[in-house]
Order: C-alpha cells, then structure tokens, then sequence
C-alpha cells in the first residue's frame, strides 16, 4: 500500500487517501469504459498465482449525475487494505470545486423534478457530521476492525446520522472480514432503513462468498442484485439516474473470481453470456473477465472455447493488460493441451503466448514504478513455465499423456455431509465439470477406436477413477477419513523396491499450496516420504496436480478444500510427520505492531485457533509444524495464537545462521532464518510465486529476502483429541 496522505477539504472534513490518486475512472463497466493503471495491477494480483490474492479496490467512479456529490466526496468505501502484489488500494476524490458544482448541480435537477426529499433513490447531499461519520468508519473498514466499526455505526444510527453510504461501508466491512452472513445482514439492514442498495452495496456484499468459493450464495446475492434493479428500473422516473443501480464489469469480475476459486467453469460462462443483454446491457466484459472464464475454459478441456476468449481479451488495441491477459490464456490452453497430450496444439499455444508478452510491454519497460515490476514479474513467471511446457513437448516419444496420472493425484473434497456413495458422486462431478473428466474419456475413446483397440476405454477409465474413489473417499459406506495408502496405491511397486511399506509410510501436508512448486520440488528432494498438498482454489490446484503429473511425482497429490474442514474431517487422526505453512496471508497487509496496539484486526485468515487444534489432532505425537512467512508482524501474530495451544513445543532445533526476534508461551521461538533441512524442509531453497515476488522489493510491508520462521513439534504425553468435522463456515476470527 502506498503512502498515506491525509488532505483537509475543509475545516473539518479529512479524507484519507491510500496509494495513488488515479487520473482515469471506470464509467460503470460500459462501452469504452478505462481502467486506472492502479486497478490494473490490483486485478492481475487478484489473478496472480500462489496464496496471497489482491483485494479489489472498492472505487471505480461510477458515480454520476444526482449521486456525483457524495459518491465521490467519500471516494472509498473503506474496504481493502492492499493487499496484493501493488499493495495499494485505490481512492479518487474530485477537486472542492468539482464537488461544489457536482452537488449544485444535484440540488438543482433535484428541485426541478420534485424529488429533493420524497425520492429516496436520490441521495441527499450530507451533512458535515454524517461526512465525518463515514470517514471514521472507511478508516476503521479498512483497518478492518469490525468491532469498532460497528460500534461505531450503530450509535450514528440510533441518532439518525448513518445514511446510505454509511450502510454500504458496513456491507463492505463485513465483507473484507470474511463475514458473508454479516455483509447479508448489512445489506437487509440497509433496505430496513429506507435505503436501497446500489451497485457497489452489491459487489461488496459478493466479496465474501466469491472468496471462500462459494457460488451457490453468491449466486443468491447475484439474483437478489437483479431482481431490485429490475424493480427500480420498473418504478424510476426518467429524472432518475439509473447507473448506480445497475451491474458494472466489477460486479461481473467479482463473481467470475469467485467462479476462479470453486471452479465454476458453467456459471462464469453462463455470466459472460448474459453481459451486453437484459439488465447486463450497460456491461461491457474487459480483459480480465475474458482471462478469468477463459482459463477456466481451458481447465475443463473447452480449448476451443478458451482460445476464443483469448481472442477476445486481446481486444487489438495493443493495450499491455489486455495482451498480457490473453497471454495467460494461451498459457492455460498450453499446459492442459499438454495434459492430454495434444503437443501440437500445446507448442502452437506456446508461440502466440510468447509472441502476445513480447510485443505488448512497450509502454512500462524503463520505468521503475511497482507496476511495472509486478507486471515484469508477471511476465517472467508465465515465460518460465512455457519453457518447462516446451521442453516437454519436445521430449522424443513416446510420450504418454500426464492426464491419467493427475486425475488420480486430484481430489475435490466435498464439503457437503452424505455417506460414501454422496461423496464419490460429488467428487466425480467435480471432475467432469471443473477439470474436463467426460472430455478426457472422449478422446481415449477416439484414440482408441483409431487404433482397433478397445472402443469403451474411455468409460473404462471413469469406472476406474470411480472404483478407486470408493476406495480414497472413505470405507465401509462412511464418507471419510481419507485412506492415505489408497491415494498412492499405483506406487506399491515402487514402494517394494524401495522397501518402503504401506505401514512405514510417512505422509506430509502443505497447506495453502498454491501452484504447488515448492511441494513438487520437497517431493523430487524426498522421494520416500509422500507428500499432499492442500489449495482452496482449483484453479491452483490444478496447476499442482498438471506439474506433478509433468514431472511424474506419484508421491504427490493435491487436495482441494478449505483447511480447517479437510483436517477436521478428512485427515486421520496421527497420521501425518509434518504439516508446512508457506508464505500464508495474513488479515491485513499493511499493518505493523505499532499500529495494533490498541485493535487488532478482526479478518477471516487461515490460521486461527481453530485450525491448531485440527492440525494437532491430525499429527502423529513429536509430528511438526513449520511456518514461514516474509511479514514479521503477522508472525508476531502467529506466536501468540500458538500460545494458547499448549500441545506445541519447541521442535529443539535452529539454523545455524539464524536471529532470534522474540520467545512465546514454553519456548516457543520466532526466528530469521532462510528455511532448510533443520525445519524439515528437505529441498533447501525451493522457491515459489509470492517468495519470488516479494524478492522483487515490490512490497513496503514483506520483506525482501528475510524469512521468519516457527518450528514447533506436537509435545505432551496425550495426544490431541480429533475434533469433530463441522460444515465449513465464513469464520470469523476475533483476534485480541
């Protein structure tokens, strides 16, 4: 996040402005509509691979005619912190000038209609203390101390002063928090008030459950979206300014993330379509929506459909967001051509990728801003794995497609109670629908037909995938735990050779594995150990069963679910060595210990109470677990939440080369350290994308090259108690 500046527009009116003030605003998401170049990295972070997603800006100035006035005095809505590779979220506030006469301008056509008071759809102009409110509670939002903020807005409501845009701050608060049945709450309060909410009330209240992935209530905020602006375009005067309740391309993006995340391959597609049409007229999809429906096109095997969308995210204009865009589309057709081993098609992905980043930078390179340089590092990520694509693609043949071998390293976890059965079947609809099962079988079919053999191989493999789930997913007609040996059953020969036996076997977990670089690298250093990796996201996830299959690692998988859930009910009890944490987000980025003396930030994260006790339960006793992080006071955070888990000990070893920044509860230490084999990571100096990007110097708040390091093992002479599996929620994570 860029520097603060707080700038008086009057005596006591402050504003606070956070990162850059943007020259350019979208105009609701319509034909020609131009993006800042801030919201252009913000939106290729979000998309950025590994665990730390950028939160979108909440500012598009969308905002015109009768609305003008105040949407933009505000500028934000107090929501994101900055998280992301550009670490800055932006405001756009006018000139005094510009407001007064965007206000006059209010007052007037006001007046003229008759409407200054009895349209609510107008908003009023607002008084100084309801100014003042709001920007307390946008400074709160986006420090995102839910607790003071709605404290805050509950004692100016029982006065009268909270108005419209006091309330979409507290949709947007709850959101940011990860509280989704918070931000629905907000949103009813707001219609219980008299106001009804706007576009960005909307894509705020969709924050939440597109980031936990799930799409069934985000398809619900969606629908309840349409049906009030379809009321309101029914009952509005033609005085009314209607592009505050319509959709915008940020709604749009909002949910197709969310689509990113769950694998929503049919609804991001069926979205897209409706964009231009009915309610969706005024949208306009951009190049990050073409990139987002068209990686998951590729994904599910629908290469003809992504390269489509690649097409279009071009657009032609020579613009370097939208060819870098179209870039990355071409690299996911790539690597899934590969997977099925169609290697023409993979090299020929290959080339107009590469052709599309080299031709489209023209106007960043020399210059040293942050976006340039997350833009570089864009670039040379996707340039690295066409490399390792084209190396592959020119190995002599044979060269057995690396499909079958990833769709038995995959696991779509349903999170959905139902007993075995229930599950396989859910299971196997993930396959189909997220990463292209039917397609795969189609193809063997055909493959097979060509050469006289077998004309059913294809439904030969979905029997085979199904009959080995019943087997992985649970036993004796009950849905989990998972059979760890059965996930690696095809490597029993190896294992004999090696004279590794099933019961010798030792099982480690990285969760939050994101592309699954630094677990394929422990799994090539540690052969004999067998390794799993944990994502929320399938579009990470298949990136982490594409790059095993590649590199024919068959003591790795990837399982995907949310992480407190997969331990509670997935994982057995005392059967993993180790669990790794790399590079987790923290609840807010841009915080130090100076600045959460008196409020600590009270964002959904993964590592809170809940989880430790789940991790515990699942280690074997003296099991470990490892954590390392670039942001020395997230790990500060960390220490203390160890701290009432008195299961974990110290682990009794530290690098040689080491500083010790603080000691927490029994000994428990906080070190700088370059990880190695004396946290039990077994391939030294294994890299991944946010390790690489915050060695970039791209970030004020993580650092360069210091890593901070807990090694704790599981201690006691009575082992933790499994808990019991619970439906995975929005949680909240009251942090004091």
């Amino acid at each position: 996040m860029g520097p603060v500046r707080v700038i008086s527009l009057s005596k006591s009116v402050k504003l606070v402005l956070v990162g850059a003030v943007a020259s350019k605003t979208s105009v609701g998401g319509g034909a020609g509509a131009k993006r800042t170049r801030q919201q252009a990295v913000l939106d290729e972070a979000e998309f950025g691979e590994g665990g730390k997603d950028a939160t979108e800006a909440e500012v598009d100035g969308n905002a015109t005619g009768d609305a003008a006035a105040y949407t933009v005095y505000d500028g934000m809505l107090g929501g994101g912190d900055g998280m992301g590779a550009s670490g800055a979220a932006e405001a756009i506030v006018l000139s005094v000038a510009q407001k007064k006469r965007a206000k006059k301008k209010a007052a007037k056509k006001a007046v003229a209609d008759g409407q200054a008071c009895a349209n609510k759809n107008v908003r009023k102009v607002p008084t100084q203390a309801t100014r003042e409110l709001n920007t307390t509670l946008s400074r709160l939002a986006r420090g995102k101390q839910l607790s003071m903020c709605r404290s805050a807005f509950a004692a100016a409501s029982a006065t009268g002063l909270a108005d419209a845009w006091s309330h979409a701050i507290m949709i947007n608060a709850y959101a940011s928090c990860g509280d989704g049945d918070g931000a629905l709450a907000a949103l009813s309060a707001m219609r219980e008030a008299g106001h009804r909410p706007c576009v960005m009330s909307y894509t705020a209240a969709l924050k939440a459950p597109c980031a936990l992935g799930e799409l069934d209530r985000a398809k619900f905020v969606l629908t309840q979206m349409e049906d009030d602006f379809r009321a309101h375009a029914a009952s509005a005067g033609a005085s009314d300014d209607r592009q505050d309740w319509l959709p915008n391309v940020r709604t749009a993006n909002t949910f197709f993330r969310g689509c990113l995340v769950a694998g929503g391959v049919a609804d991001a597609v069926a979205l897209l379509a409706r964009l231009g049409q009915g309610l969706w007229e005024s949208v306009e999809p951009d190049a990050s929506s073409f990139e987002y429906v068209g990686t998951l096109c590729a994904q599910a095997l629908q290469l003809d459909k992504a390269a489509r969308l690649a097409q279009r995210a071009c657009g032609g204009d020579g613009d370097s967001t939208a060819t870098h865009a179209s870039a990355r589309v071409r690299l996911a057709i790539c690597r899934s051509a590969a997977l099925i081993g169609a290697w023409k098609r993979c090299c020929a992905e290959a080339a107009m990728a590469r052709a599309l980043l080299e031709g489209g930078d023209d106007e960043h390179r020399g210059v040293a801003d942050g976006h340039a340089l997350f833009r570089q590092h864009q670039r040379e990520e996707v340039l690295g794995e066409l490399d390792a694509l084209e190396v592959l693609a020119a190995a002599p043949p044979p060269r057995p497609a690396p499909m079958a071998l990833m769709l038995r390293r995959i696991f779509p976890l349903p999170s959905a109670s139902g007993g075995l059965e229930t599950s396989v079947k859910l299971t196997i609809g993930a396959l189909q629908q997220r990463f292209g099962l039917d397609s795969w079988c189609q193809r063997l079919t055909q493959r097979a037909s060509k050469r006289g053999e077998d004309h059913k191989a294809g439904e030969s493999e979905a029997a085979a995938l199904r009959s080995r789930l019943h087997r992985v997913l649970g036993s004796e007609g009950r849905s989990g735990p998972l059979d760890l040996d059965a996930i690696f059953s095809e490597a029993d020969a190896v294992d004999s050779a090696d004279g590794v036996t099933s019961a010798k076997r030792e099982y480690r977990l990285e969760l939050g594995c994101g592309v699954g670089e630094w677990l394929v690298a422990q799994a090539a250093a540690a052969p004999k150990v067998f390794w799993l990796g944990l994502e929320l996201m399938s579009r990470r996830a298949h990136a982490t069963a594409a790059r095993l299959a590649f590199e024919k690692r068959s003591n790795v998988a990837a399982l995907i679910g949310d992480a407190t859930h997969t331990l509670e009910r997935w994982i057995p009890a005392q059967s993993l060595e180790a669990i790794y944490v790399n590079h987790p987000e923290p609840p807010h980025q841009a915080l130090t210990k100076a600045s959460t003396e008196n409020a600590v930030p009270e964002a959904v994260h993964m590592l809170d109470d809940r989880l430790f006790t789940a991790a515990a339960a699942a280690l074997k006793p003296g099991g470990t677990l490892t954590i390392v992080t670039d942001n020395v006071w997230y790990a500060e955070l960390l220490l203390s939440i160890l701290a009432r888990h008195s299961i974990f000990e110290p682990a009794g070893s530290r690098a040689v080369e080491s500083k010790l920044i603080c000691v927490g509860a029994r000994g428990v230490e906080l070190v700088s350290a370059q990880p190695g084999a004396w946290c039990r990571h077994e391939a030294a100096g294994a890299s991944s994308y946010f390790d690489r990007l915050w060695k970039t110097g791209l970030s004020v708040h993580s650092a360069v090259n210091e890593r901070f390091v807990i090694h704790v093992r599981l201690g006691g002479s009575q082992p933790a108690a499994k808990p019991k599996g619970q439906e995975p929620r929005s949680r909240k994570c009251w942090l004091g």
